[in-house]
């Protein structure tokens, strides 16, 4: 399971393993393996901006610069979609710390509670099991949000610098780039 490596998930470990699959399963597998590929993607972008925003400021070609900048929106809005997987996965993982946490405590009181010795065992078992299910899961978290944030920075990144282009082709381009920016103005604007 791509979740943790819990050598003995068992019982209520291994039913909030399998809520957060439930959960978040899905994006959790989205931001695992499109990441990287994105991020490839943001750096590919960000550096071919600043080339041709270095190279030849008032002697670009209208339609190569519109291109540049659609591309550069797209990458942009499927990076934001994997942000938004970032913080489902977190989210989950933040419910199973909590359920976990939660069930770990009613078994400590069950074990206080029980007089035989068989079943102590057992509750000890479980009881170990979630704090490793924890412990792992707080590991997970902890890395997710560092990538997420990695990855924030460089999608705003991208975003500057594809602000700066669209300004570019506005003052360089002539009346065909005023009149493409202003198209993306008012379509902006209808939105909100």
């Amino acid at each position: 399971m791509w979740w943790l490596a819990v050598p003995v998930a068992i019982g209520v470990a291994a039913y909030i393993i399998d809520e957060l699959t439930d959960e978040a399963g899905a994006e959790r597998d989205r931001w695992e393996s499109k990441r990287k590929e994105v991020e490839h993607d943001l750096e590919w972008h960000k550096e071919n901006i600043k080339r041709h925003l270095d190279e030849a400021k008032n002697t670009y070609d209208f339609h190569q610069l519109v291109n540049m900048h659609y591309s550069s929106v797209k990458v942009a809005d499927e990076a934001y979609k994997l942000l938004t997987d970032a913080r489902v996965t977190l989210k989950a993982i933040g419910k199973a710390i909590g359920a976990a946490k939660k069930e770990r405590d009613v078994l400590k009181e069950k074990r206080k509670k029980s007089k035989s010795k068989k079943e102590r065992e057992e509750f000890t078992k479980e009881i170990e099991s979630l704090i490793n299910l924890r412990k792992q899961l707080f590991s997970q978290k902890e890395e997710i949000e560092e990538q997420k944030s990695e990855f924030y920075i460089r999608v705003k990144s991208l975003n500057a610098q594809t602000r700066e282009l669209k300004c570019l082709i506005r003052d360089t381009t002539g009346y065909k780039g005023e009149e493409w920016y202003e198209c993306l103005e008012q379509r902006k604007m209808s939105r909100y």
